[in-house]
Parts: structure tokens; C-alpha cells; sequence
């Protein structure tokens, strides 16, 4: 045990007068009918704890605080028994945990397993319920396996649970877009036509692509700007978006090139289908072979793989005479 040292001498800090008193009677102790009649004096004169003091006019006020029982706060332990409660589907225990003792609904263990998780997996469909009214959240609250309520309730072949669960999310969507204020109607140049939608979803819109008037595409030429007969062009008045020549009505496409594929001098032999380097849109011409460019076997490579075949043949068939000769 742990006892107080009194002080032998006064110490000079104490203030004037303040001594060291001992106490009367060292040996006297409160029997315990006379802490009885104590006690009951404090609570029914409201005393401030001087024994046989008279009530003053805050005494009922004070009474009634001493009386009055304070609600203690909710502890992980009663989050556990919510847990438990949830998943035996005891509804009395949820609404005591949950009116009386103000639990949070929305408790989670260690593993992040909430009120309505144990109560989904389990199958309680009343406790679902309740728990759905009661404000648990269950959309975007996962395990620690990024499991929600909805996909525990699956995994365990509750269906009832599942439709539950997707019916209270659809009327909880459907609430929400009731009480959303109606957007205003906006207008659009392009179409001439009001909308109400987001403008994304109008500017895609088929209304919206119709009435565009894009100009024609700019030709392209395959000359950069920094080309030296680009700028040539454009000191003698061309216009990059006209076609060439003086008056502007030559071609607005690049003269289509040959792309040579074999090593033979300029004349040589007959002209193969050149390859063109410029083809129009959806052109199949860009994609197919060049004639005479396939794999040609020759003669030796088929007699060889023709006596291979053979030598096969002949060994299954002396494998198979043999065994109906042994059978």
C-alpha cells in the first residue's frame, strides 16, 4: 500500500497560520449503520455533504441529477453484438442496440463486415429489411475482399435478399430523381431547337450531328508548311484549300506513285502490277499480295514428303498386321 508522509517541520511556502493538523481520533471508524443513515441524510436533505446540513432551494435540482442515470456511450463490444444479432436475425436485440444504446449502424470488424453483410449472408430477410430502414449503407461497402451486401447475399444463394437489396436501391434512385428539380431548358444555335438533356448527350445526338455544316476537308498535300515548294505555292497565290495550277482547278489529290518491288533495270522483262502508295477510302487494293510473291515448292521437297508419307503407311499397316495375326 501506498501511504502519505506528513511533513515533520512547516514548510515555508505554506501560507501564514497553516499547519500540519493531526487527526482527532485516529482509531474512529463509520460502522456501517451510521454510513447508512449518512448517506440516506445526503439524499434526502440534499445536502452538500456536511452531515446535518439543511436543503437549499437547488436540492431538487441536485437530487434529481444524482438520480438521474447517464447513458454510457456505445462500445466495440456492443458493435460486435450488432454484428451477432444481425446475422441470427434478432430484431429485438438490433432495436435495442440501435434505439437504446445508440449504436452505429453502420459498425464494421476487422475485417470490415458490416450489420447488413452478416445479416445478407446469413439470409435474414427481416433484419434486411430493418437495417435497410434504419439507414445502412450497403452500395460501395465492401470486405476486405471487395465483397458488398448484394454480392454476399449471391454467394450464398439468398435471392429473396437480392431482390431486396435492388429493389430499396431502385426506390431509393427513383426518390432522388423525383425530388431533383427539372433541368432548364437550354437553346442551341446549330439545331435552332431547345434541350433539356446534359449538352454532351444533345452534341451527340443525331438532330444535333445533322445540323452541323462542317466545311470540306482541307486537302493534304504530304508537304509540311516548312517545305521549300510549299512556301514556293504560297508566294505565288496559291491557296492551300485550292487545287493546283494558275486558275486553281487542278487536282486536289497526290499524283498516286509506284512502289517497285524487284531488283530488275527500268524496261526490263513485262511490267508487274505495280503496288500504288495512295489509295482511296475502303480501297482492298492496299492490302492484297503482290502476284508471284506466294511460296513455290519445289519438286524435291514433294518426293520427299511423299516417301515419308509412304514409309508411314507401311509401318501402320505391319503394325496392324500384326496385331490381328496375334489376335
Amino acid at each position: 500500500m501506498i501511504t502519505f508522509t506528513r511533513a515533520q517541520e512547516p514548510y515555508a511556502a505554506w501560507p501564514a497560520g497553516d499547519t500540519v493538523k493531526e487527526p482527532a481520533d485516529k482509531g474512529h471508524a463509520l460502522t456501517g449503520e451510521e454510513a447508512k443513515r449518512f448517506y440516506q441524510s445526503l439524499i434526502e436533505e440534499g445536502g452538500d455533504g456536511e452531515t446535518g446540513s439543511s436543503g437549499t432551494g437547488n436540492a431538487p435540482a441536485r437530487r434529481a441529477r444524482r438520480r438521474r442515470p447517464q447513458a454510457a456511450a456505445p462500445s466495440e463490444r456492443d458493435g460486435h453484438r450488432l454484428l451477432r444479432c444481425a446475422q441470427e436475425g434478432d430484431l429485438a436485440g438490433l432495436r435495442e442496440l440501435l434505439g437504446k444504446k445508440g449504436c452505429n449502424v453502420n459498425f464494421c470488424d476487422a475485417y470490415y463486415w458490416t450489420a447488413i453483410m452478416c445479416a445478407s449472408y446469413a439470409g435474414r430477410l427481416d433484419a434486411v429489411r430493418y437495417l435497410l430502414h434504419k439507414g445502412a449503407a450497403w452500395v460501395g461497402v465492401v470486405d476486405i475482399q471487395g465483397r458488398d451486401a448484394r454480392d454476399l447475399a449471391d454467394q450464398a444463394g439468398h435471392t429473396e435478399v437480392v431482390w431486396e437489396l435492388d429493389t430499396f436501391r431502385a426506390q431509393e434512385d427513383r426518390q432522388r430523381t423525383d425530388s431533383a428539380p427539372p433541368p432548364e431548358p437550354r437553346w442551341c444555335s446549330d439545331c435552332g431547337t431547345q434541350y433539356s438533356e446534359s449538352e454532351d448527350r444533345h452534341c451527340s445526338s443525331t438532330l444535333h450531328q445533322f445540323s452541323l455544316r462542317r466545311p470540306p476537308p482541307t486537302p493534304h498535300y504530304c508537304l509540311p508548311p516548312t517545305n521549300a515548294g510549299f512556301r514556293m505555292m504560297l508566294r505565288e497565290g496559291w491557296e492551300p484549300g485550292a487545287g493546283l495550277g494558275p486558275g486553281g482547278t487542278g487536282p486536289k489529290r497526290p499524283i498516286r506513285t509506284v512502289l517497285k518491288r524487284d531488283q530488275a533495270g527500268l524496261g526490263y522483262g513485262p511490267s508487274p502490277r505495280a503496288r500504288v502508295t495512295h489509295f482511296e477510302a475502303g480501297d482492298t487494293r492496299a492490302v492484297q499480295q503482290a502476284p508471284g510473291r506466294g511460296r513455290t515448292e519445289r519438286g524435291t521437297t514433294l518426293s520427299r514428303r511423299a516417301e515419308r508419307k509412304k514409309k508411314e503407311k507401311d509401318k501402320n499397316w505391319e503394325r496392324d498386321f500384326r496385331t490381328y495375326c496375334n489376335l
